[in-house]
């Protein structure tokens, strides 16, 4: 029978050198939280206070957009669907080229 270890005896245990427990969930989040909030605490820390604005209005339009993107994907085929926003996309990106190139 294995009994529990506290984090203290569990670094005396290892000669001085200082680990963390090996199952604390606090201290080893999930591979999807760190995924989560990694990415979102860098974005935070780094973000210029411009960018805030751009975030709202992107929050914004996804509420106001959701419903109707839920009604296509009701109504639509997945082919459809995956063909309609591969054209959108490239045609999006060669205008933003054209755009860059021209002037």
């Amino acid at each position: 029978m294995t009994a529990a270890i506290s984090s203290s005896e569990y670094a005396s245990a290892n000669e001085g050198i200082v680990l963390l427990p090996p199952d604390d969930p606090i201290l080893m989040p999930s591979s999807t939280a760190r995924v989560t909030f990694v990415p979102a605490g860098s974005f935070t820390l780094l973000a210029a206070p411009g960018t805030w604005m751009l975030v709202a209005g992107l929050v914004v339009g996804g509420l106001f957009a959701a419903p109707f993107a839920a009604l296509l994907c009701r109504h639509l085929r997945a082919r459809a669907l995956l063909i309609t926003v591969g054209l959108l996309i490239t045609s999006l990106s060669a205008w933003n080229l054209y755009r860059a190139l021209a002037g």
